[in-house]
């Protein structure tokens, strides 16, 4: 019989496997894309383009549409990359862009903003974005990486000039690289959580 502590261990790290998961954010969390101009979704889906080509190394689908804001990024060995977890991708420019619009919408409403700006510090911090342009890097080629690939589309109030073409600056070297992250821990995660509700039924 499982006493407590063990349940409770693991359940806590069965939370802390999902937790760790970022939320992919597309088209469908704004209101417009129409409303982003043209100049900023050219600037998104270049940057999209370049992180697809990096991490991919050579990836067979590298795809990004300036009119909606779809974007496809399919590797070689036939994974998608975790572009969520990337600086200078579609999912990271619209996730700036979604609390952008929160932000607005609260025009008057100092705690509403603060909320926003609090949500969006937690969902899209530059800080915690990895970049796929330093010398540490690996490609997703070399990695396992996620099975689906995720097509998003997207628009924002941004305002161009926060997103800059990142440009590759060296190298990966093989032996000191670490692998792209991808969507397994989700699947770790939940079949921890069956195991556990399984354990104590």
């Amino acid at each position: 019989m499982p006493t407590l502590a063990t349940v409770a261990l693991a359940l806590v790290a069965a939370s802390s496997l999902v937790s760790a998961q970022r939320k992919v954010y597309t088209n469908e969390d704004l209101a417009s894309v129409d409303a982003i101009d043209i100049g900023t979704r050219n600037a998104w889906c270049q940057g999209q383009r370049n992180v697809c080509t990096r991490l991919c190394d050579n990836a067979v689908t590298n795809d990004c549409s300036t009119s909606t804001l779809d974007y496809d990024c399919q590797c070689s060995n036939g994974t998608a990359p975790g572009l969520e977890y990337y600086r200078s991708s579609m999912p990271s420019f619209i996730c700036n862009a979604v609390f952008e619009e929160c932000i607005i919408a609260n025009v008057g409403n100092a705690r509403g903003q603060q909320q926003c700006e609090d949500d969006r510090d937690a969902a899209c911090d530059p800080d915690e974005l990895l970049d796929a342009f330093t010398e540490n890097t690996s490609t997703a080629a070399e990695a396992p990486a996620a099975t689906t690939s995720p097509t998003a589309s997207a628009t924002s109030v941004a305002d161009a000039s926060q997103t800059e073409d990142p440009e590759p600056t060296a190298e990966a070297d093989d032996d000191d690289s670490f692998a792209a992250p991808t969507a397994a821990p989700v699947v770790g995660a939940a079949a921890l959580a069956i195991a556990v509700f399984a354990y104590l039924v």
